[in-house]
């Protein structure tokens, strides 16, 4: 999940919030409706005059019955063929061709989620709603997976309808290889190449051009637990950045740094948290600043989670509050400003 968080966010970062891929993709998961054929069986009514008819009459009456059983089975496997053509197809041969894609998610067709049946207990994200000050909708996401949990498709609109949308695919070993982003007319935008190790992890990412070239790429160091341990940004062919990670022993990010391309500490961020892993604190450090530490209030049965939003001069500027479901999924995400509701973003999953 971490790696295709970062997947994602390295996408919406050059995108420009298109965004899916999901990016203009993205990604959630929904219970997609299975096509089954339905066959109807008829019941021949027999006479008493026919149940009487001498038994070698009843031979060629059981052949004919025979053969028509046969015709029946061979409509039966026809329709059920007929019927198989109208959904996607399978995950090895997905995704279709572009056109079709595109004309399913400008009406955002439900037979996309065809294979959005996920792994028992296991949630992924369907919708994702974004709200700006008076809670005027700026746009969301709809997101659809395969069978295996995989992200798939990620698509954007508007109040104008689909805005663009991304195809993301996948090796024969489930592993991330490329995420690919349309304009909603169905023209290329922008491609990202992934390398795997063995283990899944994503080492690289490269941003390919119009020409097919790739001058601009990503390279990511993993630790045991496959959490990234650094990050590493090349534009134009040069080193541009480094980021630094820490984890606990539970897998908890602990730690953050930046440098720039001279190796100069651009920022440092450290955070804490509770045994069950909720975060408490995050501590951000500027050279040359002072320090602002953030701490987060949860109420009693960790659904909510509040903390004053920081402003550049270091003073609280406002409240974030973040709302959780009974899994810890996010289901809302909204600063507010004096009392003023000034940004939301609203989730929903499969």
């Amino acid at each position: 999940m971490k790696k295709l968080m970062i997947a994602v966010l390295s996408s919406l970062m050059l995108l420009t919030a298109c965004s899916g891929g999901k990016n203009a993709f993205t990604e959630p998961e929904a219970s997609g409706p299975e096509s089954v054929a339905e066959t109807s069986q008829q019941t021949e009514e027999v006479s008493e005059e026919e149940a009487t008819v001498e038994e070698e009459s009843q031979a060629p009456a059981a052949e004919e019955s025979s053969a028509d059983e046969e015709s029946s089975a061979e409509e039966t496997e026809t329709e059920e063929e007929e019927s198989a053509e109208e959904v996607l197809p399978a995950v090895e041969e997905y995704p279709v061709d572009m056109e079709t894609v595109r004309d399913r998610l400008i009406e955002w067709d439900p037979t996309l989620n065809m294979y959005s049946s996920m792994p028992l207990g296991e949630k992924k994200v369907a919708s994702e709603h974004t709200y700006e000050e008076n809670d005027v909708l700026r746009g969301y996401y709809m997101y659809a997976y395969d069978v295996q949990g995989h992200l798939r498709v990620r698509a954007y609109y508007t109040d104008d309808g689909l805005s663009g949308y991304g195809i993301f695919e996948y090796d024969e070993n489930g592993f991330l290889i490329r995420e690919t982003d349309y304009t909603k007319e169905g023209e290329w935008r922008q491609q990202i190449d992934y390398v795997n190790d063995e283990k899944g992890n994503g080492i690289r990412e490269n941003y390919i051009d119009s020409d097919g070239t790739s001058n601009n790429w990503d390279e990511y160091d993993f630790n045991e637990m496959g959490n990234p341990i650094e990050r590493r940004g090349f534009r134009k062919g040069e080193q541009s950045f480094t980021y630094k990670y820490d984890y606990d022993m539970y897998g908890n990010q602990i730690m953050e740094e930046r440098y720039d391309a001279d190796g100069t500490l651009s920022y440092h961020d450290e955070f804490t948290y509770d045994i069950a892993g909720h975060q408490l604190t995050s501590l951000s450090e500027i050279p040359g600043k002072d320090s602002s530490l953030i701490e987060y209030e949860w109420s009693e049965d960790y659904h909510v989670r509040t903390n004053p939003v920081i402003g550049e001069s270091g003073e609280p500027e406002g409240m974030r509050t973040r709302t959780y479901d009974d899994d810890g999924n996010l289901l809302e995400n909204k600063r507010e400003e004096q009392g003023v509701i000034t940004y939301r973003v609203v989730y929903t999953y499969y």
